[in-house]
């Protein structure tokens, strides 16, 4: 039954299948399961139960999130540096760290790339000339034979 009204649900909605289980974060995940237990009573709702009524992992309410020590530090250091150089992206301002002193892990830095919503921005196209673009579609040689200095 709680599979088919996953399935329904990530149906009705539009979602790609097995998003509705990804929809909460981590932690509100875990805090959906204590207040659900809470409102109905601890003895009477199991945890094994909530849990799959809300179609999680029993692990996810075990398990907590490590945070470095030096994760805000990385953090303000990764934010100054995609400050100053503007079109690096993740792994050269992972280089940038190694020449720095960090000991940090390419995916580390992407993650807190990703976390803080930095992005390189798009190249900016090259300008062209129109002048020669508009002689070679009018056919006018005069225009080319001016721009060269052909007649000067």
């Amino acid at each position: 039954m709680l599979s088919w009204t996953l399935a329904f649900r990530e149906a009705a909605l539009g979602w790609p299948k097995g998003s509705v289980a990804n929809f909460w974060a981590f932690s509100l995940r875990q805090h959906a399961v204590e207040q659900t237990r809470s409102a109905l009573g601890r003895d009477r709702l199991s945890e094994r139960r909530a849990c799959k009524v809300l179609g999680q992992h029993r692990n996810t309410q075990w398990r907590t999130r490590h945070v470095p020590d030096d994760e805000p530090r990385l953090v303000k250091q990764i934010v100054w540096l995609d400050c100053e150089y503007g079109r690096y992206g993740y792994r050269r301002i992972t280089s940038l760290l190694h020449w720095e002193g960090w000991r940090v892990n390419h995916k580390r830095v992407e993650r807190i790339w990703r976390e803080e919503g930095l992005k390189v921005p798009k190249k900016q196209p090259k300008r062209k000339r129109l002048g020669l673009q508009r002689a070679r579609a009018f056919g006018d040689v005069r225009i080319v034979a001016i721009m060269y200095g052909a007649f000067a």
